[in-house]
Order: structure tokens, then sequence, then C-alpha cells
């Protein structure tokens, strides 16, 4: 009921899948869970987030746009101490944080809203800025300025907010984004599901927003290297699914360590560290109102 009603927002990825491991057939299960919620409850979910990965497949647009997804919300691990922000980002940040736009699909007949949050997911975590509370807003103003300083041109900005990974939610921000806005005019925070603030900024700038194409390429985790013996039985089953269970049964999570041995898509994986972030965002005007 809290879904339906937007108090909560769900969003399609199962967890920050690596993209670039993943076969296309595989890309195509990859809001199964998603469509079976949907089903099941009776809800829409048509945003995704990726939070920590740096990186995505070309071929994520068309396997999130043919599940009716239209809006796909990056967080790569932001660490202002490191060159460039991040870990194994390289220059992503730099390039595309908080430059939204149109990513079209191989065949140009999809495409996804993309925004990439340019403190990515772990702007507040506790070894970093920590709760809302305790930096009293002042890092967003900070912020908003540099915004202006480079005429970003919206009014409206996501800013992510989780204070570690799987980490539960900061029961006080509700109170503290009330308060804030009843002392200050401007700027406004806004707590927001995915969905709604994309929505509410495709509204206002759909028309005026970019269309890009390609892969969206960044350095890759280096968890994500399966181990020597385990290449070739994956590549293996991935090519000729084990006689006793099919490609399509591998996407199901019981079926993950079936016959002794993890079966077709999800060996594909090993060694990668899906985190689920449970995310709230923030969306304000820019300092100076306009």
């Amino acid at each position: 009921e809290a879904v339906k009603k937007g108090w909560i927002g769900l969003d399609a990825l199962y967890g920050s899948e690596l993209t670039g491991l993943q076969r296309p057939e595989e890309l195509m299960h990859i809001t199964d869970f998603a469509n079976k919620m949907e089903r099941e409850y009776g809800i829409g979910i048509n945003s995704a987030m990726i939070s920590d990965v740096p990186g995505y497949a070309w071929g994520i647009v068309p396997a999130l746009a043919q599940s009716e997804v239209k809006y796909f919300s990056i967080g790569p691990n932001h660490m202002p101490h490191k060159a460039h922000g991040g870990y194994q980002v390289g220059l992503t940040f730099e390039a595309w944080g908080d430059v939204p736009f149109y990513w079209e699909s191989p065949s140009g007949k999809e495409r996804v809203l993309f925004w990439m949050s340019r403190h990515g997911y772990s702007w507040f975590h506790d070894w970093l800025l920590g709760k809302l509370r305790r930096t009293e807003g002042v890092p967003i103003l900070k912020f908003l300025g540099e915004l202006d300083a480079e005429n970003y041109p919206y009014d409206m900005v996501q800013v992510r907010y989780t204070l570690g990974d799987n980490g539960g939610p900061d029961t006080d921000m509700p109170d503290f984004v009330r308060e804030w806005n009843e002392k200050y005019e401007s700027p406004k925070l806004r707590i927001a599901t995915t969905a709604e603030m994309f929505g509410a900024f495709e509204r206002k700038y759909g028309d005026k927003l970019p269309t890009h194409r390609g892969d969206f390429t960044a350095l890759p985790p280096l968890p994500s290297k399966p181990p020597p013996t385990a290449t070739p039985p994956n590549s293996s089953c991935r090519r000729r699914p084990c006689g006793r269970c099919s490609m399509e049964k591998g996407f199901r999570l019981p079926n993950l360590t079936r016959h002794g041995r993890t079966c077709c898509f999800f060996r594909s994986i090993l060694g990668a560290r899906l985190a689920a972030n449970p995310t709230l965002i923030l969306t304000s005007p820019p300092s100076n109102g306009t």
C-alpha cells in the first residue's frame, strides 16, 4: 500500500549488476524480479538505480526500456579525497556528474533518461559527511554554489542520501527537511523517490535534454574478475546450459547452486559485490532561486 501511494519507491534492478559481464540474453532478464513484483502486487516500477558501479553496457538500455523502465539513476562510489572524486571511476564524475541525458539504444528505437549524481551514493556515509543534522546542510549549500558558478541550467538537482552500504534510513531526515523548509525561503529540500524526481525533471526539461549513444565505459571494479578455475565451466554453461538446468532456470534464485555448482547467469557475477542501498533523494533549486 505504501508503494502504491508513493511513500516507498521501488527500483527495477535487483542489485548493482556488473552489466559488462552479462551476455545479451542475460541483460534481457535483468528486470525479471521487478516484473514479477509488478504482476503479483499490481504496482508499477518505471525507474532503475545502480550504486557503486561506474560503468554500464549499452545493452542495458533496451533491456530497461522493453520492461517499461524510463529512468536510470546512477551513483558511483564517491570518495572526494581520491583523484577525480572516486575509486576506479576514471573521469566519470567530472564528465557526466549531474549531466542528465537520454541514452538511446543501439537500434535507436528505445531510450532511457540517464542521470548520474555528481556525489555518487556515498556522500553522506558516516566516514565522509555523516547525517544531515550534523552537517547543518552546509555541504548542500556549498554544492549549490558550485552549480551556480558552472551555470547549471536546471532548477533541481538530485542528492543521494545513504548512511552506509545496506544501511537503514535516517529517521531524523524528515524533521530536518521540514525545519529547513520552514526556516529558509531557498533552497527548498524535497524528499522524493527516484521515479518522482525523474518524472518532475522530465516534465520540465525533457524537451531540452541531449541524446547520446554508445557504451558508458569506466574502469571495472577489481572484484568482478572470476578466478581462472571458474571461467571455462562458466563460459561452457552459458553457451550450452547443462542438461539438468536450462538457461531460463539459471535466472531463478532457488537454482543458484543446483547440482553442486553455481549455474549459468550467476556464475558470471562470481566475486562481484552486489550492494542494494536504500536511497532517498533530496531535490532543491540553485541558491539564487532561478
